[in-house]
Order: C-alpha cells, then sequence, then structure tokens
C-alpha cells in the first residue's frame, strides 16, 4: 500500500513542511503546512536525538528474532493494525489504557522499523514521530505518558505496568533525558485541552486529594498504583508533602485519583443511603468511633467524624451522591435525590417453623409459604412499623400449598423476583410481580419468567435464587446505569442434570489439648453421645497415622470453662496435643448426601408477553464447575457473589469440602474464583453480601444442620488470605485461648497480632484476622454453626442503607442436627456498637438488637426479608465491552463457545498457593526453596502444568452399590471409582517457559483440574477446587517475580516467610524485563477439541498390562506379597483393581488412606505403588522396600519367567492413572495412546 494511502487526511503536506524546516529532503509532492515551520527543531531533535532512543529501548525481539514491542520490522506503513488485540493481564486503569491500548485492545503505539532495529527512512520517521507527540501531550512536562510508562516507580513512573518492564530507573538516564527534553520542545503545541470540571472533582482536587497526601494514603508501600480498589497515583516524587497539588498532579492525575478513591474495583464510595458509611472514611478513623479494620492502623490518620479532613471527605461523597442522584431515571423520569435509599418498607418468607431442609438439599419441597410485604408509613422506621403485612402470592395459588422463597426487589423498588412451587408436584420456578406506592401486588403485573423441562436426570427442575443484575446495554452501565428498571436476572438451577456429592467425607477438627486417652476441642458443638462408637483418625501432627474408636463424648460448648472432649478405646502413643488434627467418621445422611448439582444461570428480561421466547433465547449456563452453586447476591463492582463448592480432593489427608464465597464478572474479563472461606474452619458461608463500609457479612453454617442457619460473621477480603484460631484446614496450628486469641499474646491497640507455629510466623509485618463472629462461640450465649447452638440461629442477613443489617433470628437453645426442632425465626435489625469488628480482632464486636414486631406471627418464621428501597446500580464491567464479550447472551445469539486463555507470568507462586495459601511464606518448587534455603530434588520442582478436564456424575453411575460387596467398603464409592473421583480426561499438558511462565488456549465453560508436574510428568499438586472459565477470558492471578510485592506482599506476606522482607521490592529496579510465555508466536492449544482429550480406564488400559506382566507373579492363591492382581470379576470391579484399592488397615475404616494409592488426594507421587514402579522413593507414607523398580528383570527370572519389564509409556500410564484419581471407568478414549504420560 502506498504511503499516501495509509497517511491520515493532510497528513502529507504536514510532514514535508516539517521535513523542509528540518532540513530533511524526501521525494514526495505535497504542500507545505503553514504551521510546520515551527515544528522544525522539535522534529530535528525527534529525529537526532528520540529515535536513536526508541530504536534500542523500545523495539525488543524474542528468542527468534520476532519483534514484540513497539518497533515492528519491515515496510514503511502504520503497523497498528496489525497488531493482536491484547490479553488484559493486568487490572486496566484510565492511565494505562489510554497509553497503551486505546480502545481497540490493541497496542497504538506501534512505529515501523527497519530489519536491522533502526530507522530505514524519512516516512518512518514520521509515523514514529506522530505516534510519539500523541504521547506527549501534559499539563507540565513530568507528566507526559511517554515519559512516565517507561520510568521506575520509585521515580514517579508506570514502569510496573509497563509490558517491557522498568526501562528507565532514574530521570537522570541519558536516554530519560533526551526524551524529557524532546517533550520541553514539543510541549505547547501539544497541551492536553482543558475539560469543564464537575463541581466533585474540582471539591475533590482542592480539599480530598491534600487531605490523603497529609495523611500519607498515597503511599506506594501501602496502596500499589493499579493494583487493589484504591490504588492512587501517587503523583511525582516531592519532599515538600505541603507543594501545591497542581505541582504534583496533573489534571488526568487528579481524575483518575478521584475515580480510584471511588473504587477501582471495589466500591469505597457509598451513596445510596448514609455517605458517612463508605469504606473511604470507615478505613480511616478509630475503631470505637466505627471504623473498620485498617492493616495500616485505624488510628494514626483521622481522629473521627470531628475530624476537619472526615468532614471534607464527607461533605465531598454528598456531592458524588448529588452528581449521580441526577443521572439516574425511574421509567425515563428524574429521581428525586431523597428517594434514594429511603426505606418504603420489605418483603420476606413468611413459612411453617415445621419446615427444614439441609442448606445443599435445595428441591425439598416446604409447603405453606407466601410472600408478604410490610409497608412502612411517613416517620415510621422498621421497628415502629404499624400496617399489617400483606400477602402478596395467596392469589395466584389459591386452595393449594406453595413452597415460596428467594425474593429479590428490582433497583426501582417497584417490581419483585421470587421463585415459587404451587404442589409438591411442581417444580420451582421464577415469578415476577410489581407493586404499588402501598406496596400491594399489581394483579396483572404477575408473570412467570422460567420454561423448563419437568425433570431432568430423574430429578425435579428448579429454578431459585432469582437476583436482579444490572443491563450493560443501559446507558453508562459501566459506571452504574441510568435506569433503574432495566435489569438482567441471574439464578441457580439444577438443569444440567448432574450430581454431585453434598457433604462432607468426614469431621475434620483440630485438638485443644488433651492426653493419650482424651482429645480435648473448644469447637465441637454436636449433642453429647453423638460420636460414641466412630472412629477417628488421626491426619496429621502428634499422633499421625494412629486411630482409635470413641468411647465418650461430652459437649461443653454452652460453659464458660471447660472443653468438649473424646475419650477414645485404648491411649495413643503420645499426649495429644494442638498439632494434633483430627477426622471422625460421618455416617450418610438419611435423605441423601448426593444430591442434583445447581449451577448459575442468567437471561435476559423479556418484555411483557415475550417472556417464553426470551427463556429460550437468552439462558446463559454461567457457572461450570460441576459442583453446588448457589445463593446469589451482587458485589458492589457488578460482581455476582454465590456459594461454591470446592471438595475434589483431600488435601494433606484433610478430607476437603468448603462451600465458600465465590464471585463472577457478568463479561469475558477475568474473574478471582474464591472470596472467602477456601480453606476456612467455616464450612458454608451463605447469604454472602457486602456491606456499605465494603466489608461482607455472611451466614456460616454446616451441611448438617437442617434451617439454613448458624451465625453470622463478617469479612474483609482486602485482608488476603486468612489465618483461623483452632482451623484444621489452614495447615498451620497454635495455642489459642477460647476467644480465638494466641495464648501469651500481649498487646495494645496498635500491636500487631502475631502468632508462631513451628517457628514461623505471619510474613505480613501487621497481620490482622480477616474473619470475624459476630457472637461468642464459647459459653452461655455461644451462637455456633452446627450441632447445639445455646444462643439461637442467624439467617438470611441483608444490608440496609444506614449500615445497619437486616437478618431472621430464632431464639436458642436449638439443635441443628433435629430436624423436629421447629425453631420460630423473627425479623431484627442489627447495628453495630460502634463497629463491626472488634479492636485488633480480639473477641466479638457489640452489636444491638431490635425485634421487627410487626411482623411476627404465632407457628411461623419469618424469614428471607429483603428492604424496598430504590437502589443505584453497582458498575458493571460488561457496560464497557462489547456485546460479544458479555457473558448474558442476547436474543438470536447462538452459545458462546470460543476457547479461553490461562496465562501465569509465574506459575511456581501459583504452585505454591496451590499447596497451601496461609499467609506466613510460600514452599516454591524451583531449584532453592526461599523459605528454608534448601535445594529440591527434581522430583519435587514444577516443570510444567497439566489441564484435567472433570466429567461431571450422572445418576446411572452411582449404582446402586452394596457396599457390603465392596472390598474396601468404601462409602464414597460409585461406579466410576471405589473413591472420590469422578471420570477424568486429560485436556493437555505443557512444560514452563525458562522464567516459570505459562501461557496456553483451554476449553471455556468446562470444569477443569489444573495439575503441577515435575519433570517426570508426574502431578505434585493439584486443586480441589474445579476452575472454569468463560469463553475468551483472560484468566491470570500470579504477577511477574519482580512484581510479586506489589501485587501480591499486602495480602501473601514475603515470600521467604520474613515479614522484614517484604519491602525491599518497593525500592528496587525490575529493568526491562519480559515474560517468555508472552513473548511467543504462537499460544499452544490443550484440548480444544473434545476428540483431542484421553483419559485412563483400569480395565481397557492398565488390565491387559497387569495380566501380562503382573499376574505371573501376582495371581492364584498364593499370590506375591499378598496381592492378587486377577482379572476376575467381583461385584461391581475386577479383583486387580479392588487389590490395589485395599485399605493401610482394614480395620480402621480409614478410606483416605490406602495402601497402594493416595486415592483421595489423588497424587501418584503420594502413592506407594508409583514408588514401586518407578523404583525410588517419593512422597508415600511408606519406605520402600523390596524389588524396585518393580517389576524388575531379576523379578521375573527369580519367578521363572521371561523378562518384560514395564515400557515407558506403561510406567506413565500407570502413574498418569494415579494423578487422574485411580477411576476404575475411564473417560473414553478417543485419541492416540501415545498421549499417555510423558515429561512435560
Amino acid at each position: 500500500m502506498s504511503m499516501r494511502a495509509k497517511l491520515p487526511s493532510g497528513y502529507l503536506g504536514w510532514a514535508l513542511g516539517l521535513c523542509a524546516a528540518a532540513g530533511v529532503s524526501v521525494s514526495l509532492s505535497a504542500t507545505t503546512s503553514g504551521s510546520a515551520a515551527t515544528r522544525g527543531r522539535s522534529f530535528a531533535a525527534f529525529r537526532s536525538d528520540v529515535a536513536p532512543v526508541l530504536a534500542a529501548t523500545c523495539s525488543g525481539r524474542d528468542g527468534k528474532g520476532a519483534a514484540i514491542c513497539h518497533g515492528r520490522s519491515g515496510g514503511d506503513s502504520d503497523p497498528s493494525e496489525s497488531v493482536p488485540k491484547l490479553p488484559h493481564l493486568a487490572p486496566p486503569s484510565t492511565s494505562c489504557t489510554k497509553a497503551c491500548h486505546a480502545k481497540t485492545g490493541r497496542m497504538s503505539f506501534v512505529f515501523p522499523l527497519g530489519r536491522d532495529g533502526r530507522f530505514d527512512n524519512d516516512r518512518q520517521l514520521f509515523l514514529a514521530y506522530e505516534k510519539a507527540r500523541a504521547l506527549a501531550s501534559f499539563d507540565g512536562p513530568r507528566f507526559a505518558k511517554i515519559l512516565r510508562m517507561p520510568l521506575a516507580s520509585q521515580a514517579g513512573g508506570f514502569g510496573l505496568l509497563h509490558g517491557g518492564g522498568e526501562i528507565f530507573e532514574s530521570a537522570s538516564d541519558p536516554g530519560f533525558e533526551k526524551l524529557a527534553s524532546w517533550v520541553a520542545l514539543e510541549g505547547a503545541s501539544t497541551r492536553a485541552k482543558v475539560a469543564d470540571v464537575a463541581p466533585a472533582e474540582k471539591f475533590y482536587g482542592e480539599k480530598v486529594l491534600p487531605a490523603l497526601a497529609r495523611n500519607l494514603c498515597l503511599s506506594p508501600s501501602c496502596h500499589i498504583f493499579n493494583h487493589s480498589s484504591f490504588s492512587p497515583d501517587p503523583g511525582m516524587p516531592s519532599d515538600d508533602l505541603s507543594a501545591p497539588i497542581e505541582s504534583r498532579f496533573s489534571r488526568e492525575q487528579v481524575s483518575f485519583n478521584r475515580m480510584t478513591s471511588k473504587g477501582m474495583i471495589q466500591r469505597l464510595v457509598f451513596l445510596e443511603g448514609d455517605v458517612e458509611q463508605s469504606r473511604i472514611l470507615k478505613k480511616i478513623i478509630p475503631i470505637e468511633k466505627g471504623g473498620v479494620l485498617h492493616r495500616g492502623g485505624n488510628r494514626q490518620f483521622l481522629t473521627g467524624p470531628g475530624d476537619p479532613d472526615y468532614r471534607a471527605i464527607a461533605d465531598w461523597l454528598r456531592l458524588e451522591r448529588q452528581e449521580a442522584a441526577a443521572k439516574v431515571r425511574i421509567d425515563g423520569r428524574a429521581v428525586v435525590e431523597s428517594e434514594i435509599g429511603r426505606v418504603r418498607g420489605l418483603v420476606f418468607v413468611r413459612t411453617p417453623t415445621s419446615n427444614a431442609r439441609r442448606y445443599l438439599d435445595v428441591g425439598k419441597y416446604l409447603p405453606g409459604g407466601d410472600l408478604f410485604a410490610l409497608r412502612l408509613l411517613p416517620g415510621e422506621t422498621l421497628e415502629t412499623a404499624t400496617s399489617e403485612p400483606i400477602n402478596l402470592t395467596a392469589e395466584f395459588h389459591a386452595g393449594r400449598d406453595a413452597d415460596v422463597r428467594e425474593p429479590d426487589v428490582r433497583y426501582d423498588g417497584r417490581a419483585v423476583v421470587f421463585a415459587m412451587r404451587i404442589g409438591e408436584a411442581d417444580g420451582l420456578n421464577l415469578y415476577e410481580l410489581e407493586l404499588d406506592e402501598e406496596l400491594r401486588a399489581i394483579p396483572a403485573s404477575f408473570r412467570r419468567l422460567t420454561f423448563g423441562p419437568p425433570t431432568v436426570s430423574g430429578f425435579r427442575a428448579h429454578y431459585t435464587d432469582p437476583t436482579y443484575v444490572p443491563d450493560p446495554t443501559d446507558q453508562n452501565a459501566g459506571d452504574g446505569g441510568v435506569e433503574l428498571s432495566r435489569a438482567d436476572l441471574v439464578f441457580v438451577s439444577n438443569l444440567p442434570g448432574e450430581l454431585v456429592k453434598s457433604a462432607p467425607r468426614a469431621l475434620l477438627g483440630e485438638a485443644d489439648g488433651g492426653d493419650a486417652a482424651t482429645i480435648e476441642d473448644f469447637d465441637r458443638p454436636e449433642r453429647s453421645g453423638t460420636f460414641i462408637g466412630r472412629r477417628v483418625h488421626v491426619v496429621d501432627g502428634t499422633n499421625r497415622g494412629e486411630w482409635r474408636t470413641i468411647v465418650g463424648h461430652e459437649n461443653r460448648i454452652g460453659y464458660s470453662e471447660g472443653r468438649a472432649f473424646l475419650r477414645v478405646d485404648r491411649p495413643f502413643s503420645r499426649a495429644v496435643d494442638v498439632s494434633t488434627i483430627y477426622t471422625i467418621e460421618r455416617p450418610a445422611s438419611p435423605d441423601g448426601d448426593v444430591l442434583p448439582a445447581y449451577s448459575v444461570y442468567g437471561m435476559k428480561l423479556a418484555p411483557r408477553g415475550r417472556e417464553e421466547e426470551h427463556y429460550e433465547g437468552t439462558l446463559t449456563r454461567i457457572t461450570w464447575n460441576g459442583g453446588q452453586n448457589v445463593d446469589l447476591s451482587v458485589r458492589s463492582n457488578g460482581e455476582v457473589f454465590f456459594t461454591s463448592q470446592r471438595s475434589g480432593v483431600d488435601k494433606l489427608g484433610r478430607p476437603v469440602f468448603q462451600m465458600a464465597s465465590c464471585r463472577r464478572h457478568l463479561d469475558t474479563r477475568f474473574s478471582f474464583p474464591t472470596h472467602q472461606g477456601n480453606r476456612s474452619e467455616i464450612l458454608i458461608y451463605a447469604d454472602n453480601h457486602e456491606l456499605p463500609s465494603g466489608i461482607d457479612i455472611h451466614a456460616a453454617l454446616d451441611p448438617d444442620t437442617y434451617f439454613e442457619a448458624g451465625t453470622l460473621t463478617v469479612s474483609d477480603h482486602q485482608l488476603g488470605p486468612d489465618l483461623e484460631a483452632r482451623n484444621p484446614n489452614d495447615y498451620a496450628s497454635g495455642v489459642f485461648d477460647e476467644s480465638g486469641v494466641p495464648v501469651g499474646l500481649v498487646r495494645d491497640e496498635t500491636s500487631n497480632l502475631r502468632f508462631e507455629e513451628r517457628g514461623r510466623g505471619p510474613s505480613l509485618t501487621r497481620f490482622l484476622f480477616k474473619n470475624t463472629a459476630l457472637f461468642p462461640t464459647r459459653g452461655p450465649d455461644a451462637v455456633t454453626r452446627s450441632g447445639e447452638s445455646p444462643g439461637g440461629l442467624y439467617r438470611d442477613p441483608y444490608p440496609l442503607p444506614d449500615g445497619a443489617v437486616l437478618v431472621s433470628h430464632a431464639t436458642g437453645p436449638v439443635d441443628q442436627s433435629d430436624p423436629s426442632a421447629r425453631p420460630d425465626f423473627d425479623l431484627f435489625v442489627l447495628r453495630p456498637d460502634p463497629s463491626w469488628q472488634p479492636e485488633g480482632s480480639r473477641g466479638t464486636p457489640r452489636v444491638a438488637k431490635s425485634l421487627i414486631a410487626k411482623v411476627s406471627a404465632r407457628g411461623t418464621s419469618e424469614v428471607q426479608a429483603v428492604p424496598v428501597v430504590v437502589r443505584l446500580k453497582p458498575k458493571i464491567n460488561a457496560g464497557n465491552r462489547p456485546k460479544s464479550e458479555h457473558l448474558i447472551r442476547y436474543l438470536g445469539s447462538p452459545p458462546d463457545t470460543r476457547p479461553a486463555r490461562y496465562t501465569e507470568r509465574s506459575y511456581p507462586i501459583i504452585d505454591a498457593v496451590l499447596r497451601d495459601p496461609s499467609p506466613y511464606g510460600k514452599r516454591l518448587a524451583i531449584d532453592r526453596d526461599p523459605v528454608t534455603g534448601e535445594l529440591l530434588g527434581e522430583v519435587d520442582r514444577v516443570a510444567g502444568v497439566r489441564m484435567v478436564e472433570m466429567i461431571p456424575l450422572r445418576p446411572e453411575q452411582l449404582g446402586p452399590i452394596d457396599f457390603e460387596k465392596v472390598r474396601n467398603r468404601d462409602p464414597e464409592s460409585t461406579l466410576v471409582a471405589n473413591g472420590i473421583t469422578p471420570q477424568k480426561r486429560v485436556v493437555g499438558q505443557v512444560p514452563l517457559e525458562p522464567d516459570g511462565s505459562i501461557s496456553v488456549k483451554v476449553p471455556s465453560n468446562t470444569p477443569l483440574v489444573i495439575q503441577s508436574l515435575n519433570s517426570d510428568g508426574m502431578a505434585l499438586r493439584q486443586e480441589a477446587r474445579y476452575y472454569f472459565f468463560a469463553p475468551n477470558e483472560p484468566f491470570t492471578i500470579s504477577p511477574s517475580p519482580s512484581e510479586t510485592f506489589q501485587t501480591c506482599g499486602a495480602c501473601m506476606g514475603a515470600v521467604s516467610g520474613h515479614p522484614k522482607d517484604l519491602f525491599g521490592p518497593a525500592n528496587a529496579f525490575s529493568g526491562q524485563a519480559k515474560v517468555g510465555a508472552l513473548a511467543k508466536d504462537q499460544i499452544p492449544e490443550l484440548g480444544l477439541k473434545v476428540e483431542a482429550r484421553f483419559g485412563v480406564d483400569f480395565e481397557r488400559d492398565l488390565l491387559p498390562v497387569i495380566r501380562k506382566k503382573c499376574a505371573g507373579c501376582h495371581g492364584g492363591t498364593e499370590p506375591a506379597a499378598g496381592l492378587s492382581l486377577g482379572s476376575e470379576r467381583t461385584a461391581y470391579y475386577v479383583d486387580a483393581y479392588e487389590s490395589l484399592m485395599a485399605l493401610d488397615d482394614a480395620a480402621s475404616a480409614w478410606y483416605g488412606r490406602k495402601k497402594y494409592v493416595s486415592e483421595r488426594d489423588g497424587l501418584a507421587i503420594e502413592s506407594y505403588l508409583a514408588e514401586k514402579l518407578w523404583g525410588r522413593e517419593l512422597q508415600a507414607e511408606r519406605p520402600l522396600t523390596g524389588d524396585a523398580p518393580h517389576p524388575s528383570r531379576a523379578a521375573f527370572e527369580a519367578a521363572g519367567l521371561s523378562p518384560d519389564p514395564l515400557t515407558e509409556s506403561e510406567l506413565k500410564s500407570f502413574t498418569l492413572w494415579m494423578d487422574l484419581g485411580a477411576p476404575f471407568l475411564g473417560a473414553p478414549l478417543l485419541a492416540s495412546k501415545a498421549c499417555f504420560g510423558g515429561a512435560p
């Protein structure tokens, strides 16, 4: 293409005039621009000084010589359009998106170079000059983007955001000085245009930004630019903090800092009620003045609401509220500001107290319920309401019982959506109903929204947990939206027809001491005698590997002193201590533990009369992890909160079962899966809601309780991974008192909260417990999450606009394991006094509780209350992205099947988190462990990654199975496996790049296990959660090693485990760095076609090898080593399979300790069978003895057989079988067996 065709209109004349002024001769014909002469000196300086710097520093090459930075080899045309779209692998900010990617998602600062990496001709120079000029606009020379993007962070630059790293260590670098001189020369002609400034932004720049600077809130050692919700641009370095703001911040920086002060990710300002509940205020005032815990401390900033800086920020928030209110509409009409956040009443469910169900038994019929509304008259509060509750749904199921549940109120406060089931033969479906000004139902508005099949996989089909979410096509949806009556809908359903074990495999506990015959435990609330006759197994700590039978059990949860204890039939080897982690057998629930799995769905809300068409045409499945996903709400950044299951494998002998709080964006951008409770002592975090202050409130309960209730906790996600007192899941133990405070801790209100375990403490300079129970967990007023609860039960917390919480509460005592207990729930308002969190995380906060008396009724429970209030919509990321990137499809759009992209800049960090996310250092599986300093053997180092698809369980795979006919009687057995694994198949595996990075394309909408591999292709670790990626999602978690402090350290602490190391990288120059996996021309594709995936089937793939090479010795009436490896069918499997699944101790019922394979953990490296076959010690419990590698040539010869050892392919097939959980029925094999195993 000719130069004339490529350059913008009017460009040639300007360029030629410029060349003439600079003394450059070109052979193009055009007239000279009148302004070109005035720019001649700038172009000449660019040509002589700047162009060599760009060619030398901005035109990097990969290992094959391909351009990977800004300079592109060959040609004279603009290369911008040929640059592929970039995966967004870091949180975007205004500065970096405008500077680098603009609106196209492509790198815009791209210029042509000669093949030798230098400018060949003046055409190339013209294009580079024009590109550079666009980045040279400024309020002052120091603020030009072309200067700040490559400059090191400690020098005031954005180098950590720059894909090529930090190019210039300081402003005195010769290359930087040349750029700066040219920018100053260019400056006047490219000065940024001054835009009108809104009152809120003007006030922010004049009053709030100086207050934040005075209080050191812009310090990069605390709030790292572009990382968290509050990630301010610190401005240009200055030793004088009293210097005028305009000398440190450009107009764009002021605007950006205003935006981040409102919250880049999570909301920091609360504008739909009491603005003084905002997180940006609560974080910087003392706890006793109503603050929330701040890792930087709460006392050194503002003294409280009377502080002048507090008042300035509060006044700014009121201006922001006015600005936000002026934008919104209800059915096109303007909304009066006073309407927003005014509670007009509430809707709630009234149901008989006899109704009871386990939390995950969603489909159980609960008859006799209805949806009610309570209207507030002018001047009334919820506690002083005088109106009679109004039944909203009775007329829609006249003469028949109904099960009504899970209401939600639309943003405009004029409609409610809910689930209803009319009779047990019906399924739960979703309905919407509009309300008039008096909160009465408008009958003509009643409509059904879901129209699926009556049954799936033999179970009734249900839809529940409906929740309004912002419509991304609403005007300004990316910043909150305009029309409050416009919304989409998300909900959960069992439509996939999948089943999942929905209860723990065993009851896990952490001892608080004891003796050789007794386990003492603060945290066992089960009714006395519950555990008598059950076996207890010690999985970690003192007495690890031993088991006993419980002969005595006393619950003392309701006593101020004393501990629950378990007495065993014979003494352990040593006295039980605080390191003892144990499990207790758990019998199956009477109504079954394998239940239909629920997934999150979304759809567009239809115009009236087109409901079925929109259901069929827009229904979209959002979660694909093959487990339970329930209890939806919406976070302030538009993400959907849901409670999601994690129970795929055991971890370090601990049976994993968690229903954690998770979140998902409604577009294809990266979503971090876990929010709270990934490895918590609390098994279920339900009813997760974000409070106005930005902390979250949860109902904490167990899967075996019957009333969807327990206690309440609050947590702060931004405090990072937690360590909980007496939590058997966090792999750290300490000595704690009854309040959960480390014993012997001497503290005042400003000291660090620290404790140590085996010489290690949290690797943060100030560690705070993330999760806080709102009520005592011991004593006569204890509120427990399971068993007996003296202080009653709480459920269904919902935030109110004034910072209080609406909740259902039943007085105690209540035995939660008794479905006939009939607790009577009434509605209450909870208010913190003064804060939801206690000083220093110690003990429990003071909480005031007041009854909403008007809704109480004898013999019924009032639950699931939601206020009727006009709310501002949360911002939604999808509003800033094209429709093709929205998760909820549009009418006429086909399902989206594009692959996702999985990228990690430093996979060894992710591997360490897979092992243990606790904040006391990370054991990196690299050459030298940074915590211990020890050199790791090659077998323990991570060398690659394997992606494994999990195929969800179907009803026909359950059996029925008579466990008495299974040789080891494992109660988790199915037709797929004599254990917990479902069918799995390998999607693919790749080696890590030399720098530890990885980037691959993987199937979307598929449940995946991520396995870390050593150089033998053997899994080192895998997550207990099944991941899934949205179509086109660029999923990533880890930063590059040089960015670990900036992006991970504030939560995870120092990798080394020593807090003193946390701040080292803050003042280190990272240099120009490239991530190996991102510099590759071709991105590996793993299993995008189902035909390319493969599994291991015992009977198909391994039994023929066993017949040929093993049965000769391990057969007959006296098999070698007592291990029979015959081919004979058993009741459900074959002899060889059942023999390899034998328990280590047949009498123990310890199904997590099998003799030959680590079936529960799903790892060959922990399996004795792998040690025998590989012929070396790995990580199995048993020491390796006898013939190894087995079967050796000598072993064949000793048996009089022709030597025929395992081939490499056969060895790796056995290894892969163990890494897939040792199934009997593998996934269908659709590819060559050559795919099996192999080093990555």
